[in-house]
């Protein structure tokens, strides 16, 4: 009798703390790309203007304590070419340089020299243009990050994937379009 006890007490443990697991993901921190053009574009007799958005999701700002990141933004194909100029970023670091690639952003207060966290959930890092060549080749082209690095005020990393957007060139669709006079 006393080992089903302790073998129902376990199972209990065991589900609430699988039941946990989501949540503290949900919690975390993460950076996502997006382009004003959606996934999928058709190649066109002229170069195409697509506009990324790198994005900081940060649900939990008191928890998270961010206070600094930096990445380096690239593209795999010279015939999608990012600007070497932002057309934004972020206000929300007070230190904030996009050299390209290189984006970093600080909440530093010089006097003191000591960090302090962003207390926004959602931050626009960055806008940037690229280029999509003329008559592009259809295939899949990407944008993405290279050595993400997400720190907080003890100088810890809380988040250091490299989101990716990859971009489907497709060829243009062609339609015969037929007028039956009889019907």
């Amino acid at each position: 009798m006393k080992s089903r006890v302790t073998s129902l007490i376990l199972a209990v443990v065991l589900m609430l703390s699988l039941a946990v697991v989501p949540v503290a993901a949900a919690s975390a921190p993460s950076v996502e790309i997006t382009a004003s053009t959606g996934a999928t574009i058709v190649p066109k007799e002229t170069p195409q203007t697509i506009t990324f958005t790198v994005l900081l999701h940060n649900p939990q700002p008191s928890q998270s304590d961010i206070v600094g990141l930096d990445f380096s933004l690239k593209s795999n194909s010279s015939s999608l070419v990012l600007d070497t100029v932002q057309s934004y970023k972020t206000d929300k670091f007070s230190s904030v340089t996009y050299n390209s690639p290189k984006f970093v952003a600080i909440n530093l207060d010089i006097g003191s020299l000591s960090t302090f966290p962003i207390t926004e959930q959602e931050v626009t890092l960055l806008k940037i243009n690229a280029t999509l060549a003329a008559n592009a080749e259809p295939g899949q082209y990407k944008i993405y990050t290279e050595g993400m690095a997400v720190s907080n005020s003890r100088a810890q990393q809380v988040y250091s994937s490299n989101p990716s957007l990859t971009i489907n060139v497709v060829p243009p669709t062609k339609y015969t379009v037929s007028f039956d006079k009889n019907g």
